[in-house]
């Protein structure tokens, strides 16, 4: 075997666990984080983390402190869907159309949450109405969540900068 090919298969491992989702501990950490800072400056940290994981942005409101990525399509398994010539967008029968909502929120002790919401659609080829698939349906794909997790990890660790650090509560 050649020493290259050799070098290829040992570096697998390593391509697996980078590929990994966000541990437990992260997951957790983006969920409970709080943030000092305008609202305007983490939807800019939530629009650019956004960017860097592929969805574009659709609609921002600053006023409401929400951004809406544009949909993507992918097929049932999770593979990016292709995309059609013109105005016409092909998909595979039970695709999944996926959007985000991403909200700036007021937390209690007066600083920031955000909050990662998929939206989340199936689509039927020769049927123009898609079934909605609201999160915590059974029917939900589980790389959706993987997804989900994935981008609030990405936000929460591009608004570090602005994470209110918080005393653990003791008993």
């Amino acid at each position: 075997m050649s020493r290259s090919l050799l070098s290829f298969f040992a570096s697998l491992p390593l391509l697996t666990v980078s590929a990994c989702g966000p541990s437990a501990a992260e997951l957790q950490r983006a969920h409970d984080a709080h943030y000092r800072g305008t609202p305007i400056a983490l939807l800019d940290g939530a629009e650019a983390a956004a960017l860097a994981a592929y969805y574009k942005v659709y609609d921002r409101d600053d006023g409401e402190g929400t951004l809406v990525t544009v949909r993507k399509l992918f097929t049932a398994d999770g593979g990016v869907e292709g995309v059609g010539t013109g105005d016409v967008i092909q998909y595979s029968d039970r695709s999944i159309a996926l959007t985000y909502v991403v909200r700036v929120a007021r937390a209690d002790d007066g600083g920031f949450t955000v909050e990662v919401e998929p939206k989340v659609q199936r689509l039927f080829v020769g049927r123009p109405n898609p079934d909605d698939v609201p999160v915590g349906d059974p029917t939900m794909p589980g790389w959706v969540i993987g997804r989900t997790e994935a981008l609030t990890v990405a936000i929460h660790d591009r608004l570090a900068e602005y994470e209110a650090r918080r005393e653990p509560v003791t008993e």
